[in-house]
């Protein structure tokens, strides 16, 4: 059995959360709260607007965890292709897949696959339009 790993974007304050922004974090009614410091003046509080990315359980080419949201290069197998996309989950076929912006198709992941990550959806969102 695999870990199952997040990592958080916090849309308010245009990054990713580390451990260290973190100082706790409540469960309730299907909601999570993270709380830690949320702004220059080191004051503590609950984080406004959190967008939760799930590592798919692969790392890339470079030995780099695989997060829904990252940008990746790829030479498909299954496409028999190379291209660029977001990592994201599909729930149609049950599985990881590419959006493909070059030949705008959705590529499934496979363990088989070249992949390197290149960037992010929110650090990189000029990459998408390349």
């Amino acid at each position: 059995m695999r870990d199952i790993e997040y990592r958080a974007w916090d849309k308010d304050g245009s990054k990713f959360l580390t451990k260290s922004d973190v100082s706790c974090f409540s469960v309730e009614d299907n909601t999570i709260a993270i709380f830690g410091i949320i702004n220059s003046l080191g004051e503590c509080g609950c984080f406004g607007d959190i967008e939760f990315n799930q590592s798919i359980g692969m790392l890339d080419k470079n030995g780099t965890k695989i997060f829904e949201g990252d940008i990746v290069g790829i030479y498909s197998i299954v496409a028999k292709t190379r291209t660029k996309g977001v990592v994201f989950y599909s729930e149609k076929v049950c599985a990881f897949m590419v959006d493909d912006k070059i030949f705008e198709q959705y590529v499934p992941l496979t363990h088989n696959d070249t992949i390197e990550i290149v960037g992010n959806k929110y650090d990189n969102k000029e990459m998408l339009n390349a």
